[in-house]
């Protein structure tokens, strides 16, 4: 793989600058997409919870009705998701490519739903079997524990074996990584056949993917000290209003000056670092993309940027993918 992280970085900010309509727009649609459907059915789902405890013979009945209401509209959430992400990744690989990346490259997934679909839930199935096998590295570090009858060496031992089943989990998932990609580029293979290949091409490749999510760190950090700082200032105004108001004048009134000022908190938090939202999310996509580009044998684009009609997936052969299942 003829990959360098510094210049596919460099690549991909290059590709977001030049950028028509600005990435930064497309992606605040993106997040708005994804935002206020899930709103709308984790609503509806509170909503469900409360007509079917009206509606249940039994408290017992309601507590299954309501866990089986909020699941589905997990899941539905969960698909959403994974069909606009789809999109997203359609757009941030037409934006490393040079070719024209537009708005409606976000729907690109709905177009590929009936593949995106099994996609999503057979990774989700494999990774919830990852977590249990890494959740079994625990027994023996609990059976050891409890037989050496020391509390310290129980923590220290549960903490062992959660870290290696953190680690067994990303290291089985990280095979998965391309194959979103994949169906992109081939929508007639099918989930299995996606999976498989990402497989063949993380081999050897994981780690520069760590690497390359690691290098984003400082952008992480960052957004984080600036909802902090907003946290901060937001909460301290709140509680110089509750030492005004005295302490034991009103409880109820300074709970609700707090949860006002929790939510407060969470809404300036989110406007503060909106902007470095939106850069930095075109960004990691588009050099997710160059990744991809490169573990497939396509390499760096050569094409002049923003051609007027892209190449229609699946026309790039992947150099000894051509058959995925063997």
């Amino acid at each position: 793989m003829n990959y360098d992280r510094v210049r596919v970085k460099g690549l991909a900010r290059a590709a977001i600058r030049r950028g028509r309509p600005r990435p930064w727009t497309v992606t605040l649609v993106y997040t708005l997409l994804t935002t206020l459907p899930g709103a709308g059915l984790s609503y509806a789902a509170s909503l469900s919870e409360t007509l079917i405890s009206g509606l249940a013979s039994s408290p017992r009945e309601a507590a299954v009705l309501a866990a089986l209401a909020a699941g589905g509209c997990g899941v539905l959430v969960g698909l959403l998701a994974a069909v606009l992400a789809t999109g997203y990744t359609y757009y941030a690989m037409n934006l490393w490519r040079g070719r024209r990346a537009d708005f409606p490259d976000l729907f690109q997934g709905l177009a590929l739903a009936g593949r995106v679909v099994p996609l999503f839930l057979l990774t989700l199935a494999l990774t919830v079997l990852w977590c249990l096998a890494g959740m079994a590295l625990c027994l023996p570090a609990l059976a050891a524990g409890l037989l050496l009858r020391s509390q310290a060496a129980l923590f220290l031992l549960l903490v062992l074996g959660a870290a290696g089943g953190l680690v067994l989990l990303l290291n089985r998932l990280l095979r998965y990584a391309l194959a979103y990609h994949l169906l992109l580029d081939h929508p007639d293979w099918s989930a299995v056949s996606c999976l498989h290949a990402s497989k063949r091409l993380m081999q050897g490749r994981r780690w520069s993917l760590v690497v390359l999510e690691c290098s984003f760190l400082g952008w992480h950090l960052l957004r984080a000290v600036i909802a902090l700082a907003a946290a901060a200032a937001v909460f301290g105004a709140a509680f110089q209003l509750a030492v005004s108001m005295g302490w034991s004048h009103s409880h109820g009134a300074m709970w609700l000056v707090f949860l006002l000022a929790a939510l407060a908190a969470l809404a300036l938090g989110s406007l503060c670092t909106l902007p470095l939202t939106l850069w930095l999310a075109p960004y990691i996509h588009t050099a997710h993309a160059g990744f991809y580009d490169c573990a497939a044998g396509y390499g760096y684009p050569t094409a002049a940027p923003f051609q007027d009609a892209p190449a229609a997936p699946g026309t790039l052969p992947i150099p000894g993918l051509q058959t995925p299942e063997g």
